[in-house]
């Protein structure tokens, strides 16, 4: 069979010719000439959009289909898969309990895994209940709250260390929920005399209390909750009170 030429091949001119519509049968013989670069087939220029040059396209685009045209669409984004959304492809972030890095490389977070949440405390955040102080109506910061997770607690401990002279005056602490501006206690509690009051240094433990059912809500109501640590009253400075402690929480991020 013979070879097919381009005329390009051979220093023909191209054509300007209008092209001729595709109709009849095809014929024998050699062709002279070509059409110019910017011609359109009829077949194609009465259909709908074809046309793949995307002007401004970069590296990592690739081409996506709109509702009536094509699009240059980046799909670099580091460690984001296309996925179908239902109308589009897009490219998205894998998000819940799976991790995937720009190598490749997926990562499934272990939903029984537990983390530790350490404060260390002194005079200057034990005593008073202005912001900042477990005293106050807000508490201290314990666990920042995780988008969309319920964070579980398993233990909460109070090391506390007496340094000279004991603080007075204090409630109870406990580790608590914040939801909105209101604090749901998540731990039972541990008596004023038995850490900050204590006048002698003592470990002292409480343990999860079941606020998943009682809850506004339900566990679903805790949901994107922060943990707070928080006494129920502000405990006071003797004259010399110096005491030190050391809080631990131990918990868990699961999904609903």
């Amino acid at each position: 069979m013979a070879g097919i030429g381009n005329p390009q091949q051979t220093g023909s001119a191209l054509s300007d010719a209008t092209p001729l519509e595709e109709s009849g049968a095809g014929a024998a013989g050699t062709g002279t000439s070509v059409s110019r670069a910017d011609h359109v087939h009829p077949a194609a220029a009465a259909g709908a959009a074809t046309d793949l040059s995307l002007g401004g396209d970069a590296r990592g685009m690739i081409a996506r289909r709109e509702a009536a045209t094509w699009e240059g669409y980046s799909a670099k984004a580091s460690g984001q898969i296309l996925v179908g959304d239902g109308t589009d492809i897009i490219s998205a972030a894998m998000s819940g309990d799976a991790a995937l890095s720009a190598a490749g490389a997926l990562t499934i977070a272990d939903p029984t895994k537990v983390y530790t949440a350490t404060l260390a405390l002194n005079n200057t955040n034990i005593v008073g209940s202005a912001a900042g102080d477990i005293g106050s109506a807000g508490g201290i910061d314990a666990i920042a709250a995780v988008a969309g997770k319920l964070i579980v607690i398993d233990l909460l401990s109070i090391e506390y260390t007496l340094v000279v002279q004991r603080y007075g005056a204090g409630g109870n602490v406990s580790a608590d929920y914040l939801v909105g501006a209101t604090l749901i206690p998540a731990t039972t509690v541990i008596a004023a005399g038995n850490c900050f009051e204590a006048a002698t240094s003592r470990m002292s433990l409480a343990a999860p209390i079941n606020v998943y059912e009682t809850a506004s809500g339900g566990a679903s109501g805790l949901v994107g909750a922060a943990v707070k640590l928080h006494s129920t009253a502000a405990f006071t400075d003797l004259g010399a009170s110096a005491g030190t402690a050391v809080v631990t929480i131990l918990y868990r991020v699961v999904d609903l």
